[in-house]
């Protein structure tokens, strides 16, 4: 919901990033880093639904009983089966996505991102607060640097809020022109934008 417009989808740039992510044959597990509120999990939603057949989504701090999915020292088929039966659902190679949301809240789960690289049919999107600090933490058995992919995602631009306006591409060209060439905006449309 943005300034009284009911927005029932949100374009934003990181769909693109994920989906070269996907296309990529030798992509790893990706963990998506930014601070909080700036929409992952609801891009990372959508971005499942719109690329697969089936979607596992575990929010580790709304669903701590999915922790015990990842306790033990475990290989990646082992956690795969126990995703599968925990949720009911059936992992499928290239048409299944799963999602660990705030994994910052399960550090086994962190830690087995190493194990579920050596896999190459499911997709795993990771995400969660402060998960820049723990991938670079000096403790490397939980850090599963070097075995995963990594995008930045930010706060909306203005750009991607003028998308979410619902204003379209002629308008939002237009107004990079201006910006770019140091010309005013036309009055009109610079008020209307301000009063958005």
């Amino acid at each position: 919901y943005i300034s009284g417009f009911n927005v029932t989808h949100v374009k934003r740039k990181i769909s693109s990033a994920m989906m070269d992510w996907k296309s990529n044959p030798g992509h790893k597990p990706l963990v998506l880093l930014g601070c909080r509120q700036v929409g992952k999990t609801y891009s990372v939603k959508e971005f499942g639904k719109e690329n697969y057949e089936d979607v596992v989504y575990i929010n580790f701090e709304e669903m701590p009983e999915q922790k015990e999915i990842f306790s033990g020292n475990l290989d990646h088929k082992t956690i795969i089966d126990r995703i599968e039966t925990v949720n009911r659902k059936r992992m499928r190679g290239g048409r299944s996505l799963i999602i660990l949301d705030e994994i910052q809240s399960c550090n086994p789960a962190f830690s087995s991102l190493k194990s579920l690289s050596e896999q190459h049919d499911i997709d795993i999107i990771a995400m969660g607060s402060f998960l820049g600090l723990k991938i670079n933490d000096d403790d490397k058995s939980i850090s599963p640097l070097g075995y995963v992919d990594i995008l930045n995602m930010y706060p909306m631009d203005f750009e991607e809020f003028l998308w979410a306006m619902g204003y379209d591409s002629r308008l939002i060209e237009s107004i990079r022109s201006s910006i770019q060439s140091l010309d005013a905006i036309d009055p009109v449309i610079n008020n209307a934008l301000n009063n958005a």
